[in-house]
């Protein structure tokens, strides 16, 4: 929706501060890579990803540095989610109150599970 709405060139410069101002906001949700991207939710959910399959192959009890592996990104991940809520509480209704006033669609933010997910992880049993 962000994309399509920078696309618009006619679009009110105060519209084009908010969607800049929401865009930064966001950025470290959804920018950046590895320790330099701490919440970024796909590097995030890749690492906890990973580690489901490791977990998954072993017919053992979780070892040590899994188990770091997993705390840690179990807090990025909630200090991620932390960072979205304030997101979705401060700066979208800024951008949706300069959407409206333009008289353009504000944005919609699917509810839990009816967002598309590329790979929600589905796991299988191997021989």
């Amino acid at each position: 929706q962000l994309k399509a709405l920078g696309g618009n060139a006619a679009v009110a410069p105060s519209v084009a501060t908010a969607a800049l101002a929401f865009k930064t906001a966001l950025s470290p949700l959804v920018e950046g890579e590895g320790e330099q991207a701490p919440l970024n939710l796909s590097a995030i959910g890749g690492e906890l990803t990973s580690l489901q399959a490791d977990l998954e192959a072993s017919d053992g009890a979780p070892t040590a540095p899994q188990r770091v592996v997993f705390a840690e990104y179990a807090s990025r991940l909630q200090r991620a989610l932390r960072k979205w809520m304030e997101v979705k509480a401060n700066d979208l209704p800024e951008l949706d109150a300069a959407l409206k006033a333009a008289r353009l669609p504000t944005i919609r933010v699917p509810p839990v599970g009816e967002s598309p997910a590329v790979d929600r992880g589905a796991s299988r049993e191997m021989p």
